[in-house]
């Protein structure tokens, strides 16, 4: 997971941190969204 967010350009601790929190509400038709490729896109 670490180097999935190092390749994504995102911080590892940030994105663990909050998917963490997502991931008991997040649909399984949402799972795609908690990818650090989606996540990092959200927040531009």
């Amino acid at each position: 997971m670490v180097l999935s967010c190092k390749q994504a350009g995102v911080d590892p601790q940030a994105y663990i941190e909050d998917v963490l929190g997502r991931l008991a509400t997040t649909k399984a038709s949402g799972i795609a969204t908690l990818t650090p490729w989606a996540w990092a896109a959200a927040r531009k």
